[in-house]
Parts: structure tokens; sequence; C-alpha cells
């Protein structure tokens, strides 16, 4: 159930933005401006399906200046500090997307099961850059609620990671 979802994004430098701003029902598509701590800003973007899930590279990678004047204008007209913002960066990628939306949860379906937990946690399609940081929030508590922290599990894992 789960689909290739194309996406376009341009990081710009605009450190005059400190909000997120979203338009998803633009008549052009869909534009947004994610501004990060750094002083550069993602913005997009096109959300295209594919017609099946296999990746296709040949549609990957930078952005053509039409596609990459396309986004600016959209996000220009959300804020006009976009205007007058240095392109840093663009490109095109598929990322996972599932008609049901993001799946987010422990899989106790597993015989036998694992010594850890098996945690689900994709479909966010064309919102990973928005969703990222609530659903690890997410994961974080899901798996502490399985797993407490002095738990023989992490030792065991803390182990092996040296």
């Amino acid at each position: 159930d789960v689909q290739a979802l194309r996406g376009d994004l341009v990081l710009v430098r605009c450190p005059a933005l400190d909000a997120v701003y979203i338009d998803d029902m633009h008549p052009d598509g869909m534009a947004y401006i994610i501004p990060r701590l750094n002083g550069l800003c993602v913005l997009g973007g096109v959300s295209v399906e594919t017609p099946d899930t296999h990746h296709n590279a040949a549609v990957e990678g930078p952005l053509a200046p039409a596609q990459i004047a396309a986004i600016l204008q959209r996000c220009t007209e959300l804020h006009p500090a976009v205007a007058t913002a240095e392109v840093v960066d663009s490109w095109s990628r598929f990322r996972p997307a599932r008609e049901q939306g993001l799946r987010l949860e422990i899989d106790r379906t597993l015989s036998p099961p694992l010594p850890v937990p098996l945690l689900h946690n994709y479909g966010h399609g064309g919102s990973g850059i928005v969703l990222a940081l609530p659903t690890a929030e997410d994961v974080v508590a899901l798996m502490a609620s399985v797993v407490p922290l002095n738990s023989n599990v992490n030792a065991s894992a803390s182990a092996a990671a040296q």
C-alpha cells in the first residue's frame, strides 16, 4: 500500500523568514516555506503521484530553471522576502506515501517476537519535512512505552555499538 510520490524542493538563503507558510490550494500547485535555524529555508513544491512504485532515478536530481522559477513564484506570493532570496540548491526526490496516510505504530504481530520492538514510521509522503519532528517525538514516546530506559535491551544495544 506504499506508492512513490515525487516532490520538488528549492533551498534558499532567507534569514528574514522565521515561520512556516503553507498554501496547498494554490491554483498552480502546492506552495510552502519551511525555515531552518541556520537562515536557510526549504521551499516547495510539487507533489506528483507516479504510475507505479518503482524508483525512477532519471527524474531525480536538480530542478530545471523553469521548475525553480515556478516554486519561487508561488512562495513569493506566500511571503515577499522569497523574491530576493538566494537559491542554494534544488532537488527532486521520491517519497513513500500511503493512501491511508502515515503509519506510525509498534508491530506486535511478529512471530517469533524480536528482542526489540519493530516500529513502523513511514508514509509521510510530501509532508516529511513538516512531520519529521512531531513524528520523531512520537517514536520516542512509543518506544519508551515498550522498552524502559534501564532495560537490558538498551544495555546490550549500547554494548554492541561500542
